[in-house]
């Protein structure tokens, strides 16, 4: 089972070695906003996991901007690339970073390892609890543009493997104040654009009028053995949809104590064939397969309602 990230290609710092470049003069380190992390951390952070994962998704999303997790934190994640040793120097003489590409379970961005405090590098393709500690972020320039990453140092690494076994492979699964139930999917074109329209039923079970939210449940969809992504093109101009059902985004809302039914379209390229079946995986912040489901793609919604 592919979990989400573990097949992107580390080109982080692989391009850079592979590329021929001159690796001194592009790449840099801009050290944490709080001041050198061997002074000023000791304890953990009493903030709940949900919280510091959703602080490090951001940190992660913006690795130049601020971040109020100045803690040390625990949070499980996967190794994704060998090894790049860089060399600095700052008031203490010469220090030699040991980077590896990591990613945690909710971000597909992925995050600079900085693992020259442990007793050996982390193995690649593997997952990891790791002690951590934000440490800046560094850069490069590729293609003329300049790469920014969050640099975060480890301090503890423990291996660990997840969970394959799905604790739902019923369709329906459990989202902050609701469920999500998927309710089946068929293919629509435009004159444009190629899509797969995948329809789910939200139950809001809370007291405020929510939207349903893909993004911090972290799944994947994936037809012809490939990731697929949001639609980019305009879904008003795509034939044949559910009239009933409401774009999956989060301006629209269920209301409390009612189910609404949503449409997501997924964009397929021109030569994608039946694209049978759509697999939703859902993970949870320590990798653990969650959910499971195989949705028959039908040819129209007209089929999908036989």
């Amino acid at each position: 089972m592919r979990r989400r990230g573990s097949i992107i290609v580390s080109v982080i710092f692989v391009v850079l070695v592979l590329g021929g470049y001159s690796i001194a003069s592009l790449f840099g380190v801009v050290p944490s906003p709080w001041g050198d992390v061997k002074k000023i951390i000791s304890g953990e952070t009493t903030k709940s996991p949900n919280e510091v994962y959703g602080l490090l998704d951001s940190a992660i999303s913006s690795p130049e901007r601020s971040s109020s997790l100045t803690e040390k934190f625990t949070v499980s994640v996967y190794i994704a690339g060998e090894v790049f040793e860089e060399t600095f120097e700052d008031e203490d003489g010469d220090i030699v970073h040991k980077y590896q590409t990591a990613y945690i379970s909710r971000s597909e961005n992925s995050f600079a390892l900085d693992v020259r405090n442990l007793e050996k590098p982390l193995e690649k393709n593997k997952y990891y609890k790791v002690t951590a500690q934000l440490n800046g972020h560094v850069y490069w320039t590729e293609d003329n543009k300049k790469k920014t990453v969050l640099d975060v140092l480890a301090s503890k690494a423990e291996p660990f493997t997840p969970s394959e076994e799905p604790s739902s492979a019923d369709g329906t699964i459990s989202i902050g104040d609701g469920t999500i139930t998927f309710k089946g999917a068929h293919l629509a074109e435009s004159s444009i654009d190629k899509a797969v329209v995948l329809y789910f039923d939200h139950k809001n079970t809370g007291s405020q009028d929510t939207a349903p939210n893909f993004d911090i449940t972290y799944f994947y969809l994936k037809g012809d053995s490939k990731e697929l992504k949001p639609l980019t093109g305009l879904t008003s101009l795509l034939k044949g949809l559910d009239p009933s059902a409401l774009e999956y985004k989060w301006t629209e809302k269920t209301y409390p104590g009612k189910t609404q039914r949503y449409f997501y379209a997924l964009e397929l390229e021109n030569d994608s064939k039946t694209n049978t079946p759509l697999i939703v995986e859902r993970y949870d912040d320590d990798f653990n397969l969650i959910c499971y489901a195989e949705i028959t793609v039908a040819k129209d919604l007209a089929a999908l309602k036989k």
